[in-house]
């Protein structure tokens, strides 16, 4: 559907309605959306699936993996948006972490130490590189970089319960909230920020807590890993766009299959050998003077 709409400029989904039958044109490239409300949210879509499909490749079906990668692959590309394609270069980053998994600790707080390190040594903030973020050309990140200086500059204004009309802060780009983070700040303030972090850190925690739980088996923990960089991949992707339609199913999806894991693994470890304890009190004094049990 998307290759079709790419080569005639007319998106078949529009006889469902919801979708304009003459696809977006934007610096001369056709930004095809298929039945997604919006050529970004369908290129992210896609490139949180990716990894797992690459959780289905390493456990046998290659065939079926291969055609999903090639597919989600080519909607991306057709959706002709910088978003999607960072997010599928950082899912790619992170299932290559896989192989320095024993020490992701370390490599965190690294890359948070160099963030701060980059926010005191430039002029700009660090949140300005959202500025620089251009992989195709004609993208918006000195808008995403304009919303978030304002949201940081303008605290005092949301903190508490949230902000209705951003626009007051006269800062034209708050009309279109292009960042998550964001718009759950200004929705209901730093608590439902916080806990909307909390949420995905915690996310995070039982994926870690279900490679450790799964035994030394480099199929499964891959498999559990795929799980923890689709999750990592709409972390990321928060950052340039905010989410509606059907990339929210997405994610709960996604989360529900992390609170899954526990019971998966509880199925997947080896089996403990059951060996009955008896405790029995001896008579001390025929044993030397020691107290057995």
């Amino acid at each position: 559907a998307f290759m079709i709409e790419q080569l005639s400029g007319r998106n078949v989904f529009a006889v469902f309605g919801g979708v304009r039958e003459i696809t977006w044109v934007r610096d001369g490239r056709l930004r095809c959306q298929g039945a997604f409300s919006h050529p970004i949210l369908a290129g992210c879509f896609w490139a949180a699936v990716m990894p797992f499909m690459m959780g289905l490749f390493v456990s046998g079906r290659k065939w079926l993996a291969s055609l999903g990668l090639v597919a989600s692959g080519i909607i991306v590309v057709t959706c002709a948006s910088s978003t999607p394609i960072m997010s599928v270069a950082f899912g790619f980053l992170g299932l290559l972490f896989f192989i320095y998994r024993e020490r992701i600790r370390l490599i965190r707080w690294g890359f948070l130490g160099v963030l701060i390190a980059l926010h005191f040594i430039r002029e700009q903030p660090v949140w300005h590189l959202l500025a620089r973020v251009n992989a195709i050309g004609g993208s918006t990140g000195w808008h995403r970089y304009k919303i978030m200086d304002a949201t940081i500059n303008n605290f005092s204004e949301w903190w508490l319960l949230g902000e209705r009309n951003p626009m007051g802060w006269g800062v034209w780009e708050m009309r279109d909230i292009t960042n998550q983070y964001i718009l759950e700040a200004l929705r209901g303030g730093g608590i439902t920020l916080i806990l909307y972090i909390v949420m995905l850190a915690q996310a995070f925690r039982m994926v870690g807590a279900a490679l450790r739980g799964i035994g030394n088996d480099p199929t499964k923990e891959f498999s559990v890993w795929c799980i923890g960089v689709a999750l990592f991949v709409h972390s990321v992707t928060f950052f340039g766009v905010s989410y509606f339609g059907q990339i929210i199913m997405l994610v709960y999806l996604t989360l529900a299959m992390i609170g899954s894991l526990p019971g998966v693994v509880a199925q997947l470890a080896p089996a403990l050998p059951s060996t009955p304890v008896a405790c029995q009190d001896v008579d001390s004094t025929k044993l030397g003077g020691i107290r057995w049990r």
